[in-house]
């Protein structure tokens, strides 16, 4: 490990834990491992090595850094429910004991997952010990004016009048072209039927129809979702710039 070697290293900790040796051994042994996967950035593997773990034994500085660890890792991965689950146990059982160290990460953890109202009372807590550039009211200020839209909504909305969906999602543009071609093809379906062209009508008009309408609503729940990672990341960029900034300067 102490040469870069991570993958090697990783394989003799792993013989190690297989060794059976006692359980402040393996937590150890599980630790090193993690950190190789980490130095790697297979954050995913880090924090499953980490997660096997022992948590139910002293609460001393290694199960600390193991929780710690275990969160910074599934926050990396992307695995937010499992970042908060131990930062929360890290706030319960080290309250008064080095959680402050890791209470920017839980305020990132909770952004990321648009629980914002619980992350605002954090970061006042960070600021009361921490001099940020970023004042609470500037941080969250969008919370009044937050434009995160529901994506069960979108789809319902393209469901019941084509385009309206993607419209409301934000895209306007092609909301208008979903609804026109789904116009166009159910026109020319009833038009082919009426002139008594059945398997054109049928097959080409309406089949294109149903294609566009079920698939549109569909994609209306995309771009919902899509528009509001692009919020997301638009309202917790400038918060994760302080808070890394003041954690670098310390």
């Amino acid at each position: 490990m102490d040469i870069g070697d991570y993958e090697y290293a990783a394989v003799e900790y792993e013989r190690i834990v297989y060794n059976n040796p006692p359980p402040d051994v393996v937590n150890q042994a599980l630790l090193k491992e993690g950190l190789c996967y980490k130095a790697l950035t297979d954050y995913k593997l880090a924090s499953s090595v980490l997660s096997r773990a022992n948590l139910f034994l002293d609460q001393d500085s290694t199960n600390y850094v193991i929780r710690y660890e275990i969160a910074l890792n599934s926050y990396l991965a992307e695995d937010y429910p499992s970042a908060l689950s131990q930062l929360t146990q890290l706030e319960y059982f080290f309250k008064n004991n080095g959680y402050d160290k890791v209470l920017f990460l839980h305020i990132l953890t909770l952004n990321a997952l648009r629980r914002w109202e619980e992350a605002k009372e954090k970061y006042q807590e960070y600021v009361n010990v921490n001099e940020v550039e970023l004042t609470v009211e500037e941080a969250y200020g969008f919370l009044n004016k937050t434009k995160i839209k529901d994506s069960e909504k979108a789809e319902s909305l393209s469901y019941f009048l084509p385009g309206v969906g993607q419209m409301y999602a934000g895209y306007f543009g092609r909301g208008l072209l979903s609804g026109f071609l789904q116009a166009v093809f159910i026109g020319y379906g009833a038009y082919s039927l009426y002139e008594g062209y059945f398997f054109s009508g049928a097959l080409t008009g309406v089949g294109l129809f149903w294609a566009f309408y079920s698939g549109g609503s569909r994609h209306a729940k995309y771009l919902a979702q899509k528009k509001n990672e692009e919020l997301t990341a638009k309202y917790n960029e400038p918060i994760k710039e302080a808070l890394l900034k003041r954690e670098l300067s310390k």
